[in-house]
């Protein structure tokens, strides 16, 4: 579990592309794009990690961030392990972090 007062040591981004929302979704297409890939990869290699989802402030993103969560859940991240949070500017692209705590 991750301590709350921990500051993180270490963070890895990687954004999601807009193209995921284009067709119908599976796990294994969110698996098919590297960045998502690289970045479920490199947080499975660190057990004290948290994934956190970057999303703006419209309600498409909030329903795609809840989404790709849902997804990842599927794929057998820890729902305990993934945030979401509303902190980008309409204009900017979702992301996803790997922040790892001391």
């Amino acid at each position: 579990m991750v301590c709350m007062g921990a500051a993180p040591v270490m963070a890895q981004k990687c954004e999601v592309p807009t193209v995921l929302w284009e067709k119908p979704r599976s796990g294994m297409q969110i698996l098919a794009q590297p960045a998502l890939r690289q970045c479920v990869q490199a947080w499975m290699a660190k057990p004290a990690a948290q994934l956190v989802i970057h999303y703006s402030t419209n309600d498409e993103s909030q329903l795609q961030a809840a989404e790709l969560r849902y997804w990842l859940i599927a794929l057998a991240i820890e729902g305990g392990r993934i945030e979401l949070m509303e902190d980008l500017r309409q204009n900017e692209l979702m992301t996803m972090e790997i922040r790892e705590s001391q």
